[in-house]
């Protein structure tokens, strides 16, 4: 529900961002020599084979190194292609699981890839949960050990089981809480077109979901029922569909009418004679009230909710 914050395309930061990722894998992209002068093929040289293999290096003619850092919107576009070679050419199982083994994330880079997003926490703005902002995903350290820890998975939003090659692509990660991950989305994607995709992945530049939903407290009148809904037009109502953010928020209604009620107990002209009381600005005393900037600036739970409810 809300965007990874990368640094700005071009910039400095997002150079050496990138650059500090791919570097996980420079010694494994190219072909070694060993010390008995045998030829050791590197990823690049594994994966072409693959590729000649099922003659379909055109089809998929981007190299490791690409798909390593290649925008969301760009790897979107392979995995459609992939999915298309692999139903053209009959790809087997098998084929698939020695794919597995080039781009191999569990229990070969998994542990580099987690390092290097504690790392880069903070800089990403890591804290709450990127697919429901319900949840803290932060990173902190352990007493005595001075090891970092992270609350978060990191997951495969273009699923690596049925596309291996985007299995280690960083624009596929998105940080998020184990119920967003393991419970719900798992290998599936929301039902939308392929090229819509990038409008929902919070990995990706073009992600506005946080734009295009509202949060809003209804009430039914009889009975008598108060109850969380989202507004959101396709593709984005998928989105909310997909991760149950309906349902779930509902649970956390009882915030939604505290909310309600401080707005009803504080008025504008109630704030205003209040700041004048005090001989205070109406922005500050307002913000002491409903702590708006401070749900949104210092990253809290349910930010985007608190502030559309109070907004609305």
């Amino acid at each position: 529900m809300k965007p990874i914050e990368y640094p700005s395309k071009g910039s400095k930061e997002f150079a050496d961002l990138v650059n500090d990722y791919i570097g996980l894998f420079a010694t494994d992209l190219a072909d070694k020599v060993t010390k008995r002068g045998r030829k050791r093929l590197g990823l690049e040289s594994k994966w072409e084979n693959w590729k000649r293999k099922y003659r379909c290096v055109r089809a998929l003619n981007n190299s490791v190194a690409d798909l390593l850092t290649m925008d969301f919107e760009d790897l979107a576009l392979f995995y459609e292609a992939f999915l298309r070679v692999c139903s053209k050419k009959r790809i087997t199982s098998k084929s698939l699981h020695d794919l597995h083994e080039i781009f191999k994330y569990t229990n070969k880079y998994d542990s580099k890839i987690s390092a290097f997003f504690k790392k880069h926490a903070d800089g990403l703005k890591i804290y709450t949960c990127h697919y429901c902002d319900m949840a803290y995903i932060n990173v902190y350290t352990e007493t005595g050990k001075g090891v970092a820890k992270r609350q978060f998975d990191i997951d495969h939003f273009l699923p690596k089981g049925k596309c291996p090659p985007v299995a280690l692509s960083l624009f596929n990660f998105v940080p998020s809480c184990p119920v967003c991950n393991e419970r719900i989305k798992r290998e599936d994607l929301p039902y939308v077109n392929l090229n819509e995709l990038k409008f929902l992945s919070p990995s990706s530049f073009a992600f506005d979901l946080h734009k295009r939903i509202k949060v809003k407290l209804g009430h039914s009148k009889s009975p008598r029922k108060d109850f969380i809904y989202f507004v959101a037009k396709y593709p984005y109502d998928r989105y909310v569909d997909f991760f149950h953010l309906q349902e779930r928020y509902d649970y956390h209604k009882i915030e939604a009418l505290r909310l309600e009620k401080l707005k009803k107990n504080y008025s504008r002209s109630q704030i205003a004679q209040i700041a004048k009381c005090l001989h205070r600005a109406e922005k500050e005393v307002k913000e002491d009230i409903f702590n708006q900037r401070y749900m949104q600036n210092s990253h809290r739970c349910f930010a985007k909710f608190t502030i559309d409810i109070l907004n609305r």
